[in-house]
This record gives structure tokens, C-alpha cells and sequence, in this order.
């Protein structure tokens, strides 16, 4: 941590690695690496201060119960030694860049699943503590610095977030709440709405979170897992879809597997996990999805059981696999792959968003998306970017009722001029290739990767 003046290598002993190929060889290639346990360490050190961003993923690691250990206690303590030595000598002329990568434009030119929590497990702790022995009031005193911190310092979220505002004044929609160019009071008020939109989630955690009205026919999932029946729920980083998951805690027969992308979110999920160890709701990393991933939740869907996955948000910093369609009248990127799997699943898909409508009471949002997701091998591309451009048009609809509660702090929008509509997006989802006349929301897609080895066409 000294040696690159951040925390972003977690552990620089774990042999358990994967390395840019290229970037390591020119490295290697110097022979300033150690080949024994020093070398751990110094790759990981030498592979940051070249560029390359750290990408910390949770292993299990397994010792066998005869292993042979490899250390030597003095002669690698002291190659060790002398390596730490070395790479702290060499940080010191590299501190202008290391600083300029921890507080300058590191994260706003990263894709937001690249980009690393921010926020110290501590704090969170703390948070957590505060809330149950003062309450929620005291809580929310507390979050005022902490979000006015976060809201300074946070540049690219902040840019993101006075995109987005911005954008749903020039359309005209939320008049009552934007009637004025956002300012820079107005985005407190977004980062402000997220922090306290984080707290009710804590809340609903620890089952003091009852006051819910539910609106939108909430009958809808509640009735078809009584029947025996699963589902799909696509929501997104609208409202607090939290409340969903603590509402099933609270209903036997409603089981929800959660697909969520969690390596940027790693201390708040604990924090979650520390607040109710005994949740019985199954989170599923994104990132680590799979064909063998697909199977499970069809035999899962097929038991009853539900899988919710948040659908505003592109998994790749790769935008051919992304599906372009209009948002609040300007081409964005969304991805295609929560609709690929829900047709995979073949079951009903459900459209759920909490919205915080008042000081007091959340209200569910429940509607009937598709009796079935289907994707015929003619047209597909056309027929997939239809039912994201649908998605979209409700989340359109969402955001005009709570404007503040959209917390997608990340860049989605296409470059180019603001001018360019759906219409003017090609066939393959390419901004700047029009398509040719199309019936109800023809939109196209490319593909999607499931992971590095599986792929859905």
C-alpha cells in the first residue's frame, strides 16, 4: 500500500493471479522481478505503477493437509526484505503519477465495473452501529459530511449524475421537481437521496423496515410463488429494490435468486450479510455467470423460485455488446444480457421498481413485462433491442416519478450530439447507421458474453 500510495492490491501474496500478458513481459524483460516469493509482490507493485488497473476478486483458497511449504524462513525474509527496499525507493519519484491516479481522472476514465469501492469498511461498521443504538435520525445527521465528502471528491460520479439530470430537464419531464438547469445544489440533493436510500436499505435488513405500502398489483409475484410458479423481476438502480429482497425474508413461499454485480460493492454487501446473517435470499455474482450459471437458475425457476437482475447498467466496457437504444432522447447503452437470459428461462417476466414517493412510505411498483421473453433466430437482433427499448420506455416513465432515485453514477451515454434519436441508430445497434423502416420500437443487438469461454448467440 505504501509502495503504491493506495489499498488497491489486497493481497500481494496470493499466488492466485491473471496478468495482462504483454504489459508483464516488458516488465519481466527489465529482470529488476524477483523468481522466488518475492516475486509475488513486486509484479503486482510494478504491474500498477505501469498503468494497469487492480481487479480484486474473493478466492477460496484450499491447503491440503500434508502440504510442503516452499518458504525459506531466512533467505526469502530477506529477498523479501531487500525487494520491499527496492520497490519503496521507487515510489518515491512515481509520487506525483500515483497521486494523480488516486485523486485525479483514474476512475472517470474506467468502465464502472472496473472502478474500486470507495469508502472504508469501517465507516460502514460505524454506520451500522450508529443506526442500531441512536436510530435513524442520528443517521442521517451523520450522513450530511460523509455525503458532502463523497460528493466533492466524487468527479466522475458527480459529471454522471449532472448528465443524467440534465438530460430529464431538456426533455421536459419531472417539471415539478426540475423546473431549473440542475445546479450544483441539485446534484447534493441526488448523492444525498443515494445515501439515504442506503440507510432504509440497512433498515430493511434488520426487519425495522415494515412500513411499505405496495401498490401496482402486488399480487403479481406473491400469488404466482404460492402457486408454485417462478419468474424473472427486472428492476434496476431505480428506487431501492432492496425493500423486494427484505420483503421476501417476510414471505415463505417468495424465494429470490439475486444476480447482482458485486466486486464494486463488496463492503456494503457485507455490511448487509452482517446485518441479517440469516437471509435466506441467494446472491449470485454477475461476474462469475456461466452456461453451467443458466442451467441452475432455469432448475431454480423451474422449483418456483424467482431471479431478479438489474437491467439499466452495461456489464462491459466493450459497447458492440451493449444494445443502443433512446434514453430521455439521446442513444445510450444498455445491456443486453438480463433479456437474453430471461428468454433463455422461458417463464413470465415481472417489471418491479421501490420508489420512495413521500418522507415515509416506499411504494412497489409491480407490472407484467412478458408472459415470455422470445428471441426467434429471424429478426433476433431487432426483436432483442424491442424488448430493451420497452425496458427503457419504463424506466423512462420511473425516473419522470422519482427523479433523484436513479443511482446509475456512470457514464452511459453515446458520444455525439445530443440530436440523434433511436431512429438514427443502425441496424447492429451503431450510432450514425440508420435503419430502414421497422415496425414498434425496432431496435437491433449484438451479441453477448455470458463469460471469457461460454457465449450466447
Amino acid at each position: 500500500w505504501v509502495e503504491t500510495l493506495s489499498r488497491d492490491i489486497g493481497d500481494s501474496m496470493c499466488g492466485f493471479r491473471v496478468y495482462p500478458v504483454e504489459r508483464t513481459a516488458m516488465i519481466l524483460a527489465t529482470g529488476k522481478v524477483g523468481k522466488r516469493m518475492d516475486f509475488d509482490t513486486e509484479i503486482a507493485v510494478r504491474l500498477y505503477w505501469s498503468g494497469v488497473p487492480v481487479v480484486n476478486i474473493e478466492t477460496r483458497v484450499c491447503y491440503p493437509q500434508a502440504g510442503v511449504s516452499n518458504f525459506r524462513l531466512i533467505r526469502d525474509n530477506m529477498m523479501i526484505s531487500w525487494m520491499h527496499c527496492r520497490l519503496s525507493f521507487g515510489m518515491i519519484p512515481r509520487i506525483p503519477s500515483l497521486l494523480r491516479r488516486r485523486f485525479g481522472r483514474g476512475d472517470a476514465e474506467q468502465p464502472w465495473f472496473a472502478m474500486r469501492e470507495r469508502g472504508a469498511l469501517s465507516g460502514l461498521l460505524a454506520t451500522m452501529w450508529i443506526y442500531r443504538i441512536f436510530g435513524m435520525a442520528a443517521c442521517r445527521l451523520v450522513l450530511y459530511p460523509i455525503i458532502s465528502f463523497f460528493y466533492v471528491t466524487g468527479r466522475s460520479a458527480r459529471q454522471a449524475s449532472r448528465a443524467y439530470l440534465t438530460r430529464l430537464h431538456a426533455v421536459g419531464r419531472g417539471k415539478t421537481v426540475l423546473p431549473r438547469e440542475p445546479s450544483f445544489r441539485t446534484g447534493f440533493r441526488h448523492f444525498m437521496d443515494f445515501g439515504l436510500a442506503s440507510l432504509d436499505k440497512l433498515a430493511a435488513w434488520t426487519g425495522d423496515f415494515r412500513q411499505i405500502r405496495i401498490s401496482g398489483g402486488q399480487d403479481l409475484i406473491i400469488e404466482r410463488a404460492r402457486q408454485g410458479g417462478g419468474g424473472v423481476i427486472l428492476s434496476g438502480h431505480l428506487g431501492n429494490i432492496e425493500v423486494l429482497r427484505a420483503l421476501a425474508e417476510e414471505t415463505p413461499d417468495l424465494t429470490i435468486n439475486a444476480l447482482m454485480y458485486t466486486r464494486h460493492a463488496q463492503k456494503f454487501n457485507d455490511i448487509l450479510r452482517r446485518a441479517n446473517p440469516n437471509t435466506t435470499t441467494h446472491l449470485i455474482p454477475a461476474e462469475s455467470i456461466s452456461v453451467e450459471t443458466s442451467m441452475l437458475l432455469k432448475e431454480r425457476v423451474e422449483k418456483g423460485e424467482f431471479v431478479a437482475m438489474l437491467a439499466d447498467r452495461p456489464v462491459t466496457d466493450n459497447s458492440d455488446r451493449d444494445i443502443h437504444v433512446s434514453f430521455l432522447d439521446r442513444p445510450a447503452r444498455f445491456p443486453a444480457g438480463p433479456f437474453i437470459l430471461a428468454a433463455i428461462l422461458k417463464c413470465p417476466v415481472y417489471l418491479v421498481f421501490c420508489l420512495k414517493q413521500d418522507s415515509e412510505y416506499y411504494t412497489l411498483h409491480i407490472e407484467r413485462f412478458a408472459d415470455v421473453i422470445a428471441l426467434p433466430r429471424r429478426n433476433r437482433n431487432a426483436v432483442l433491442r424491442t424488448w430493451v427499448q420497452r425496458y427503457v420506455s419504463r424506466l423512462e416513465h420511473f425516473c419522470d416519478l422519482a427523479p433523484f432515485q436513479w443511482f446509475n453514477f456512470y457514464d452511459i451515454w453515446d458520444p455525439g450530439p445530443h440530436s440523434r434519436t433511436a431512429s438514427e441508430i443502425g441496424p447492429h445497434g451503431v450510432p450514425g447507421r440508420r435503419d430502414p423502416p421497422a415496425s414498434h420500437g425496432d431496435v437491433g443487438a449484438t451479441q453477448y458474453h455470458v463469460n471469457h469461454r461460454n457465449r450466447v448467440n
